[in-house]
């Protein structure tokens, strides 16, 4: 009992001891023969533990139990038929031993034969109907096949029957936090913390939840509960800076991000936040002494000399720049450092030599849309022709991307109004708060001859960005088009008053002065 209590404390070596010391001075008791192979078994042993299995078995032939010794054994040494035979003699003997029915499916799996492995678990399950076990592997089984809807049904079967299974729990709720579904995350989080209070893997997928769904508060709430709980824990921390982070309070974050890099020096992500955070703080000496420590201990990853690139280019040391992120993109290539690249030399912008690396990563990495985008506002940028197919090829890939969205009806507003406005109302429908894409969709309203509906899209715009002089004229456009002159004139003034040195204003002159008399 000592010596099996010892390996579930981690003293394996000293566990294993005792239980070949208790099976030596009684070789009739069976207990300590039977955890001696259990250890073996855990300890990859398999030869040694398959000679203890089989001394049983001529002890007690009849024993389900060490039948599946038998077969467990053999799974190790890789004779799959000679472990299904044992495990098909432990359910001979005994229907309901379900440890032998599970290894029979797992043989079935290892063969890759996936029917027959579900056969097998919906035996245990005609069995044992809530049977754990069964229930997440039958999930797992849907996951791989593509069925996610299915695997979270059995996930939620398995939670009816076991509330406070946390594999099960985190599971399903990590699949709704990717489906951005975190009102029902939150939900399966709660109900894990109603079977088992206090839970911290539970509060973790709660603050998660909370973050997904904007309660940005809540989850900061939990996680300062979980890091007073478990001070060391560097997930929780890494977990809590980003939260402040995401909720606009950096000291918190950089605090928090610090303390989670202190614990787990191996933590690149943390360590990757945190000096990003000090350089937008002007923090530069201890980005520096972050960035070399990250350098040390990472000598081949690319993050580091990307982050010592950034610390140069921001301190003007162009050069230095220069040299970092080609040694990052030789230790790992991608397309932001390509995009750092380019933007380290602007007097080569827009050359044929300078966008050639961007368009060659472009056609090896056709899905990447964010050089796509990049690619093409530099297009715009240069006044390319090719934009518009750019911005397209992006909508191919991310039908409502809003930034090609707006970008497309812009350049069609003159041109195509009619495209114009199906481009701005599909740019609408995805960021119905955005007051540029608000603004964009009011101009191509107007261009077809509905100001009406131009006019409260604009002054919400405008609400949203107080101080966007560009907004006010357009609007005052839409109350012309309107027919509504006074409030027109409104507008005009507040930007004559407000706005002194708007880049328009000798279009707002003359539309006053148009408007004299009206």
């Amino acid at each position: 009992q000592m010596s099996a209590g010892r390996i579930g404390e981690g003293d394996i070596e000293t566990g294993m001891a005792g239980l070949r010391e208790a099976a030596a001075i009684d070789p009739e008791a069976t207990r300590p023969q039977f955890l001696l192979t259990v250890g073996l078994l855990q300890q990859e042993k398999f030869t040694e533990a398959l000679d203890q299995a089989n001394a049983l078995l001529t002890r007690g032939p009849d024993n389900p139990a060490y039948h599946n010794l038998v077969g467990a054994a053999q799974i190790g040494l890789n004779d799959l038929d000679a472990a299904e035979a044992a495990f098909t003699r432990a359910v001979a003997l005994n229907t309901g031993f379900l440890p032998a029915r599970h290894n029979l499916a797992r043989v079935a799996l290892l063969r890759g034969d996936v029917a027959l492995a579900r056969t097998h678990l919906d035996e245990i399950l005609k069995l044992d109907e809530g049977n754990a076990d069964a229930l997440l592997q039958l999930a797992r089984l849907d996951a791989a096949a593509g069925e996610a809807d299915a695997a979270m049904d059995q996930l939620r079967k398995l939670l009816a029957k076991h509330p406070g299974h946390l594999v099960a729990g985190r599971t399903l709720a990590e699949n709704l936090l990717r489906r951005n579904r975190a009102n029902e995350a939150a939900d399966v989080a709660r109900g894990l913390l109603q079977a088992q209070p206090d839970e911290p893997e539970a509060e973790r997928i709660l603050a998660r939840a909370y973050a997904a769904s904007d309660d940005v508060p809540n989850a900061i709430l939990l996680l300062k509960r979980l890091v007073a709980r478990f001070p060391e824990s560097a997930e929780d921390q890494a977990l809590l800076g980003s939260l402040m982070l995401a909720g606009d309070d950096r000291a918190g974050a950089i605090t928090a991000l610090r303390r989670a890099y202190e614990l787990n020096p191996r933590d690149m992500n943390s360590g990757i936040r945190l000096a990003t955070l000090l350089m937008d703080g002007r923090q530069f000496d201890e980005a520096r002494v972050l960035v070399d420590r990250m350098m040390h201990r990472h000598p081949l990853a690319a993050s580091p000399h990307e982050l010592r690139g950034d610390l140069f280019a921001q301190q003007g040391e162009s050069q230095r720049a220069l040299i970092e992120y080609q040694l990052a993109q030789r230790n790992g290539d991608s397309s932001r450092i390509l995009t750092k690249l380019y933007l380290l030399r602007p007097e080569q912008a827009g050359t044929e030599e300078a966008l050639q690396p961007l368009q060659h990563w472009l056609q090896t990495h056709p899905e990447d849309n964010a050089m796509r985008l990049f690619l093409a506002g530099e297009l715009e940028r240069m006044g390319d022709d090719g934009v518009k197919a750019m911005y397209e090829a992006v909508l191919k890939y991310d039908p409502v991307n809003v930034i090609a969205l707006n970008n497309l009806a812009m350049r069609s507003l003159d041109k195509d109004p009619a495209a114009a406005l199906a481009y701005a109302e599909l740019g609408y429908q995805a960021a119905p708060e955005d007051p540029f894409v608000l603004d964009t969709y009011a101009q191509a309203l107007v261009r077809m001859k509905r100001p009406l509906e131009a006019i409260p899209l604009l002054e919400k715009a405008i609400d949203l960005l107080k101080t966007e002089p560009e907004l006010r004229f357009n609007l005052a456009r839409a109350y012309v088009a309107a027919n509504k002159p006074g409030n027109a004139r409104d507008q005009l003034r507040r930007i004559m008053i407000t706005y002194a040195d708007f880049k328009d204003m000798e279009a707002v002159q003359v539309m006053l002065q148009q408007l004299r008399g009206r």
